[in-house]
C-alpha cells in the first residue's frame, strides 16, 4: 500500500513538473531519444552511419530494418521509436537487425527486395528502354 501512495505522490508531482516546464521537459526527451536513435544506428551500422544497401548517409533518412521481416508485428506490441531504441540496448543489441535508409527499408518491406540489389540485373532492360 506504501509503494501505491508514494507512486501516486510521485506520479503527481511529475505531472505538474511537466506542466510547469513543458518546453524544457520536450527539448529533454528530444535530446536523448536523439542520442538513443545516434547509439543504436552506430552500433548496428559499426559506427559509419550509413544505409547497408545503397550506402546514403544522411542521419534523417537511416532506420532500423528488421532482417527477417516482422516489424509490422513488433510496432503493433507498442515498441516504436525511442522505446524500440531502448529495447535494442537493453538486450545488448540482439542480432537480426540493420541499418537501412527509409527508401531501401521500405523497398524491402514491400516488394521483397530492394531495387539497389537489382540493379546489375536491369541495366540491359533500362538501356534498351
Amino acid at each position: 500500500m506504501l509503494y501505491i501512495q508514494n507512486f501516486e505522490r510521485e506520479n503527481e508531482r511529475h505531472k505538474a513538473y511537466y506542466k510547469n516546464h513543458k518546453k524544457d521537459s520536450l527539448l529533454y526527451q528530444a535530446v536523448r531519444n536523439r542520442k538513443l536513435r545516434l547509439t543504436v544506428l552506430g552500433h548496428y551500422s559499426n559506427d559509419t552511419f550509413t544505409c547497408a544497401c545503397c550506402g546514403e548517409g544522411h542521419i534523417e533518412f537511416l532506420s532500423i530494418d528488421h532482417i527477417n521481416g516482422g516489424g509490422a508485428k513488433q510496432r503493433k506490441t507498442g515498441l516504436r521509436s525511442s522505446m524500440f531504441w531502448r529495447w535494442l540496448i537493453k538486450n545488448n543489441y540482439p542480432l537480426g537487425y540493420r541499418v537501412l535508409c527509409h527508401n531501401c527499408n521500405q523497398a524491402t518491406g514491400n516488394f521483397k527486395y530492394c531495387p539497389h540489389e537489382k540493379e546489375g540485373e536491369n541495366q540491359h532492360v533500362t538501356k534498351t528502354l
